[in-house]
């Protein structure tokens, strides 16, 4: 599996992990799929993450994934409720270790991490229609890609 699989899956399972077990925050990877046209949309009542791009770094240096967290939801009072829960989560730490989730079921630590500065998780609100609320947090998470 691929360095950068691992970091998007590894950060997709520290958020899903650590955010409340009962399920209340469904979590949606956006991604562009041929066979599902609907999986670049943001789904309604979730917490979308989105791996925009990504900057490869050489030798000693760090690579880094833009991230997006686009935490969607009818009720405005569920969208902030939502969102401190996450950025909780990201203030809390700083890093987690890879995994290799070749076998879900089992996944392997890697000799690397994936991090990101507590300080720069900040949530601002997206001009929308008023039916819904939409706060997003664009993050770069940083890893070793050699």
């Amino acid at each position: 599996m691929s360095t950068l699989r691992q970091v998007t899956d590894t950060f997709v399972h520290f958020l899903a992990d650590n955010l409340p077990t009962d399920g209340s925050i469904p979590i949606k990877v956006v991604r562009e799929d041929p066979s599902d046209r609907s999986a670049d949309l943001l789904q309604m009542n979730a917490l979308n993450i989105q791996f925009l791009g990504v900057s490869f770094a050489n030798g000693t240096s760090l690579s880094t994934f833009q991230m997006v967290l686009d935490v969607v939801n009818d009720d405005a009072y569920t969208v902030y409720d939502w969102a401190q829960a996450v950025a909780d989560i990201l203030m809390a730490s700083y890093f987690t270790v890879v995994k290799d989730y070749t076998n879900p079921a089992s996944p392997v630590a890697t000799s690397s991490n994936v991090f990101w500065e507590p300080d720069q998780v900040r949530f601002k609100r997206v001009s929308a229609d008023t039916n819904y609320s939409h706060l997003t947090c664009t993050l770069p998470v940083r890893f070793r890609s050699v």
